[in-house]
């Protein structure tokens, strides 16, 4: 059924206000957004990566001391380091394509943690 609005012009559906529905509504009291709780997990993620290098940079010299060697030697472990995360980059990226990123993200934060 049309209904005439103001304007002389024939509306589809145009309706006025109801005594069931508010015209104006306060701001929802309800359960946490989802992308707040994804960008969280995402920064926590990041900052165990970032941690987790740089407490194998600070490891270094003691490493050092503690096996004898020389800092030529001990650096090759930051570097296997970089050369795993970089290489499994390539992997993950592929896996998150085929399965879900997602999917694959969360398991990787479990098995990580």
């Amino acid at each position: 059924m049309a209904e005439r609005n103001g304007s002389g012009a024939r509306g589809v559906g145009v309706r006025g206000p109801s005594a069931d529905r508010p015209l104006v509504t306060g701001p929802s009291l309800g359960p946490v957004p989802y992308h707040w709780v994804a960008a969280i997990v995402v920064c926590v993620g990041t900052f165990l990566g970032v941690m987790d290098n740089t407490i194998t940079n600070i490891a270094l010299p003691t490493l050092k001391d503690e096996f004898d060697r020389s800092l030529d030697d001990v650096i090759w472990v930051a570097l296997s380091f970089i050369v795993v995360s970089t290489g499994l980059s390539l992997t993950m990226g592929r896996l998150g394509d085929l399965y879900g990123r997602k999917k694959l993200y969360a398991w990787g934060f479990v098995v990580f943690t």
